[in-house]
């Protein structure tokens, strides 16, 4: 299956290379990242990983009814400094038919297909996810867009088929801009995943039903300033079949396999510092509060199993405050050239189950070559 991966993937980059009908676009570069906390608990752990990515893409007049192939690949090799032997590699190959649709709007169908694999001991979670996808943009009105984007696919895991499962996924927004440089953004999202849990199995849910409602002000300040302001409502329905269920909490994205309702406030300022490059401000703060999952103390003892924490008598309740700020500076002149990225992310994890009590300071620096 890894050499399957490896040949999809080398024959996907030749093709875009190798193309006489359009141009390719693209960048590659590398950076570091170092994370104080890894583990996301009580206990920490920093880590330091250094990633090497590429990025291609590229449009090709198929000169039929105006009709338009966009071929898109992603990859990236990480590698844990301070974990010796353990590294991850993400793929994303994307081909999409589009057409144009009005004034800038378009239309599109296609595919994507995504893998992970990882080194040593995280092999176990080795994934890959087919999906079917579809796009739009349209200006319904003048000042009115339409945006709209859907998949259907199938997420699987190579050692742990249990947890396989069915997505489906939408996510739609109407965009209001007004000539007084502001704008108003009304999202939605909902995803849905479907599992096939054997009989009695605590492990793995039937399905998960993901909703995001929520809007989003813009407002421009200046020339060089900009400002928005987000918020929206968060809720995680999961229908099980074993009423002692309880998950692998080293799955991707484990808080979506509990039941829980909260929101999400959300505030970036933009700064253009020409031409010295852009940096944002920005501030996010989501709750969660779970219907079915108990707050935990800590182990007794150091040594002590995580399997021997207590139950404290109240369901699991978080809140989750992160405050950032990235730099983006051109290196060279003209839409080719090198940039430079920086930036730092503070988390603070307010949490009544002990183990999940953290904070954490997460750097980042990397270097990008766009071509």
């Amino acid at each position: 299956m890894r050499n399957l991966k490896f040949y999809i993937t080398g024959i996907i980059t030749i093709v875009l290379s190798g193309t006489l009908f359009a141009q390719i676009k693209g960048s590659i570069g590398v950076s570091g990242e170092y994370d104080s906390n890894a583990y996301n608990d009580s206990y920490g752990g920093g880590s330091v990983v250094g990633t090497a990515r590429l990025d291609l893409n590229t449009d090709i007049d198929l000169k039929l009814a105006g009709m338009i192939l966009g071929a898109d690949y992603s990859g990236s090799y990480s590698a844990y400094l301070s974990y010796l032997g353990i590294n991850q590699n993400d793929h994303l190959l994307k081909m999409i038919l589009w057409r144009n649709l009005g004034k800038d709007g378009f239309v599109g169908l296609g595919g994507a297909y995504s893998f992970q694999f990882n080194a040593a001991d995280r092999s176990a979670y080795d994934t890959n996810n087919f999906k079917v996808i579809g796009e739009t943009k349209i200006y319904i009105a003048q000042p009115v867009l339409l945006k709209a984007d859907g998949a259907l696919g199938r997420y699987q895991y190579k050692n742990l088929p249990k947890y396989d499962f069915d997505q489906s996924i939408a996510n739609l927004s109407i965009n209001i801009f007004l000539p007084t440089r502001s704008g108003l953004t009304i999202l939605a999202g909902y995803k849905k995943y479907d599992f096939s849990p054997l009989p009695a199995d605590s492990q793995v849910p039937v399905n998960i039903t993901n909703l995001s409602p929520g809007c989003r002000v813009s407002q421009g300040l200046g020339s060089n300033i900009g400002l928005s302001l987000e918020c929206s409502y968060l809720t995680n329905q999961v229908t099980t079949a074993d009423p002692y269920y309880m998950p692998d909490t080293l799955l991707s994205e484990v808080n979506e396999y509990f039941d829980y309702s909260g929101g999400q406030v959300g505030a970036k300022v933009t700064l253009i510092l020409e031409p010295a490059g852009k940096m944002a401000l920005w501030a996010n703060y989501i709750s969660r509060s779970y219907d079915k999952l108990d707050a935990y103390s800590l182990p007794a003892a150091d040594n002590a199993s995580i399997l021997t924490r207590q139950s404290l008598g109240t369901v699991r309740l978080d809140r989750e405050t992160v405050l950032g700020i990235d730099y983006t500076a051109p290196l060279s002149d003209g839409p080719n050239g090198i940039d430079l990225g920086a930036g730092i992310n503070y988390v603070n994890n307010s949490s009544n189950d002990e183990l999940y009590n953290y904070k954490k300071l997460l750097a980042y620096a990397g270097i990008n070559y766009n071509f």
